[in-house]
């Protein structure tokens, strides 16, 4: 079990100290305040960089936020062998309320199966579209398997082309910025995960639409 072998005070003391040397101050700190504040004040403070740890308990978290079941929240099920059954689970979050964004909290519909991802992945992404349909995406997404056409159907429900949006007080092109996002997804390793986290209010400094929805690319 990897986990057994990697979950040791040496070696999440290395993980956390590297995390210190790449990011330093840029990292924000102190959960659950550091997924709680406006996007606007984060980026004031410099702090732009979430990190969350799956770190086991009895360990010190000296540097990021500790995972946890309240703070982040997915759609992913190890019963779902079918691109039907996982479209089922989304449907569920969509009726349920799951897709609404939650203060402090990150939540992601994951477009995967267990198993074997790469034979599911074009059907899971196309059925994904599909049902996303017309509908604003207010959480974020993780994809194994990133293509052009779904980066374009995520970006274009978190900014709606009739929204005017503007990026330091310049006008914000959406199908240049489409393109860029699409491009960077698919050339990057199978595991890129792209999410589309819906954050407090901001204004001014960072990309977004009336309703405070903003996007990120992380890879």
């Amino acid at each position: 079990d990897h986990r057994h072998y990697f979950d040791s005070p040496e070696h999440w003391a290395n993980v956390q100290q590297i995390v210190k040397k790449v990011l330093g101050p840029h990292v924000a700190q102190s959960e659950p305040e550091a997924l709680r504040s406006p996007l606007e004040k984060l980026c004031s403070l410099q702090r732009r960089a979430v990190i969350m740890l799956d770190i086991p308990k009895r360990f010190e978290v000296t540097v990021g936020v500790r995972k946890s079941d309240n703070n982040l929240k997915k759609s992913w099920k190890d019963s779902t062998r079918s691109v039907e059954s996982m479209v089922d689970v989304l449907k569920e979050w969509r009726s349920n309320g799951s897709m609404l964004p939650e203060r402090g909290c990150l939540k992601f519909l994951e477009i995967a199966l267990p198993g074997l991802p790469r034979w599911h992945a074009t059907a899971g992404n196309a059925a994904f579209r599909s049902w996303l349909g017309g509908d604003t995406l207010s959480i974020g997404v993780m994809l194994d398997f990133p293509d052009e056409e779904t980066i374009r159907a995520i970006v274009a429900r978190n900014w709606p082309p009739e929204t005017p949006i503007a990026v330091l007080g310049k006008p914000f092109s959406l199908e240049a910025n489409l393109s860029t996002a699409a491009t960077a997804a698919t050339t990057t390793a199978a595991t890129t995960t792209t999410a589309a986290q819906r954050s407090e209010v901001p204004s001014g400094n960072v990309p977004h639409n009336e309703d405070g929805q903003a996007l990120y690319i992380q890879t």
